[in-house]
């Protein structure tokens, strides 16, 4: 079975990569191939109101293919490009070199709900900002649903931003 950080890896062979005068391409990832879990369709496969709500499970499935947030992180030797398209259909890419950030904020809220004096792990927020010498270059807001946080089962765009991190965090310390 493949990890998720494979599953959402950028297939070099596949995909095409864009030359955005970085340098070599090294590693990608897209939040295209989330999964979505099936296992909620069985229970709703046996009664008739079942068929309902799974009619109604499958249009929201097909809608959110449509209508979600596409993601796509291309990370190269110095530096990377973030490219964006939102629900409306607005797109936007971002291209940051290594050598133009001053520092890099990750801050992750884990999300509990308490329902009658019981803790469920909802999901964690991740607030993910990189700050150049003199403004903010990129503020990105996601999340992903990892209750152990297992390494091997964050969202693309924590393998992303965890690679940019380690990157910019190796290249500062040897002086780039």
């Amino acid at each position: 079975m493949k990890s998720n950080r494979d599953r959402c890896a950028i297939n070099v062979h596949k995909d095409s990569i864009p030359d955005v005068g970085l340098g070599r391409f090294i590693e990608g990832y897209n939040n295209k191939k989330d999964p979505f879990n099936y296992k909620i369709f069985w229970w709703l496969l046996l009664p008739i109101v079942g068929w309902i709500a799974f009619a109604i499970l499958v249009l929201i499935w097909l809608l959110s293919f449509i209508f979600t947030d596409k993601n796509i992180v291309y990370i190269y030797d110095d530096g990377f490009l973030w490219y964006s398209k939102t629900f409306y259909g607005k797109k936007t890419s971002t291209v940051i070199r290594y050598n133009e950030i001053s520092n890099i904020y990750m801050y992750r809220t884990r999300q509990i709900r308490i329902i009658y004096g019981f803790e469920k792990y909802d999901r964690t927020d991740v607030d993910f900002r990189v700050a150049g010498k003199q403004d903010l270059l990129l503020k990105k807001k996601f999340f992903y649903v990892n209750k152990n946080e297992d390494i091997n089962k964050y969202s693309a765009l924590m393998y992303a931003a965890m690679v940019i991190m380690q990157r910019w965090d190796a290249l500062k310390n040897t002086g780039f």
